[in-house]
């Protein structure tokens, strides 16, 4: 996706995708009781899939990926399918505000097309540059747990 990022990825395991189910439910806490011990990710894991965000205590990363993936025997051991991607909550507020900073930025555009650009210099250098902060914020702040998070499902998983 252009606007959010987003990342698609299989994974290859030698073990059955009951093991793979049991490895993954040893480093992940169900979401309510994630606070009283140490583990890698929270949410969900059953034998056909997994739903889970990498948890990071006391860390506020509203930009942490929501991992969804998939286990499906593969011969003598299993794929997973693996999607990350933003929450959806951050997703929709983020569009809103990339929606409303575009909106300036073509303000800034029309501006300059009837006074000039002297006139709409700061519209378009305060929109403009919100637009790039906002795209390295989100980039930034899901990419880096993103790979770690990977790093750390091949890492047990291989």
């Amino acid at each position: 996706m252009i606007l959010f990022p987003s990342i698609n990825d299989r994974i290859f395991s030698p073990s059955s995708p009951k093991e793979v189910c049991c490895i993954l439910q040893g480093i992940t806490e169900p979401r309510y009781t994630s606070f009283l011990k140490e583990c890698d990710f929270i949410g969900k894991v059953d034998e056909s899939g997994f739903l889970v965000c990498p948890y990071r205590f006391p860390s506020r990363n509203s930009f942490l990926p929501v991992i969804e993936g998939q286990i499906i025997p593969k011969g003598s051991g299993s794929e997973i399918v693996v999607k990350m991607r933003l929450h959806r909550i951050v997703s929709i507020f983020m569009a809103v505000w990339f929606g409303g900073v575009f909106f300036a930025f073509l303000f800034g555009i029309l501006l300059v097309l009837l006074d000039g650009i002297k006139t709409a210099y700061p519209i378009l250098l305060g929109s403009g540059g919100m637009i790039a902060a906002g795209q390295i914020l989100v980039r930034l702040s899901f990419f880096l747990p993103a790979r770690k998070a990977r790093k750390r499902i091949c890492e047990i998983l291989a």
